[in-house]
């Protein structure tokens, strides 16, 4: 193996790794088709550890989907819900199937949601011992 050689292979070794590590880094993200399909349907959260918000949530988003279809309502699920409060807390979602004292307890950043202040969620509607509720700034 000559000096050249070796340097031929460094330098297309690190060319591959560095075009690995671009396309890692600005290829493939999902935030820009994230923030379009947001747009264009109604998200209703809800959460696994938060039982039955999900089969209310779906039956909602059906409601919601014949009755206003403009909504496109859809329902998703967070794992947690420390998972849901991140979502609303930082406007990635607007809209949370909770149960009633879920979201009085992050209205009020009491125990479980200590770590966020000042979620201002409003109440929508409540449905059995869920609520429906939104950010203040989401329009009527």
């Amino acid at each position: 193996m000559t000096l050249k050689t070796g340097l031929n292979r460094r330098r297309i070794l690190y060319l591959a790794g560095a075009a690995a590590g671009w396309a890692t880094l600005c290829g493939h993200t999902p935030y820009g088709q994230w923030s379009v399909y947001r747009q264009k349907h109604l998200l209703i959260l809800t959460s696994r550890e938060d039982p039955g918000s999900y089969e209310l949530g779906k039956a909602l988003a059906s409601f919601l989907a014949a009755d206003l279809p403009s909504s496109a309502a859809r329902v998703t699920r967070a794992p947690t819900l420390d998972r849901v409060a991140s979502l609303l807390s930082t406007h990635q979602l607007d809209v949370a199937l909770m149960g009633a004292g879920y979201a009085r307890a992050l209205y009020l950043g009491e125990a479980p949601f200590t770590s966020y202040r000042n979620v201002p969620l409003r109440s929508l509607f409540s449905i059995e011992r869920h609520l429906l509720v939104t950010l203040s700034d989401f329009p009527e």
